[in-house]
């Protein structure tokens, strides 16, 4: 798939992200809806129930902020609609006052 990308957010936590520059192609879906993923560790043991927030900026600056909890392997998932072509980022990470620490990815939806 893609190479992870590793971001200690505190002593403990790790967030893994993809590499940025990966492509979804969506030509011939009639569902632009993609699910993506949050991995959390803690001296490679996966961290379960701690609060993961993602936020999705679109090609034309609007954003969306979804959160989940990890799951017994450490995985905190949520869907996006991406119904916009062009360049996205999505952060993810753990709360920090108004924000988040964690890491970001970008990545290109075309169609």
């Amino acid at each position: 798939m893609f190479a992870a990308l590793s971001i200690s957010v505190s002593a403990e936590i790790t967030v893994e992200c993809n590499a940025s520059g990966y492509v979804i192609d969506l030509s011939g879906s009639s569902e632009p809806t993609v699910q993506f993923t949050a991995q959390l560790h803690s001296s490679d043991s996966p961290v379960d129930g701690i609060l993961v927030i993602f936020i999705l900026t679109y090609p034309d600056g609007s954003f969306v902020r979804k959160t989940d909890r990890t799951n017994g392997v450490g995985q905190a998932k949520t869907s996006f609609k991406l119904d916009q072509t062009g360049s996205y980022t999505l952060s993810k990470g753990l709360p920090a006052g108004r924000g988040i620490i964690g890491c970001s990815e970008s990545f290109s939806v075309v169609r």
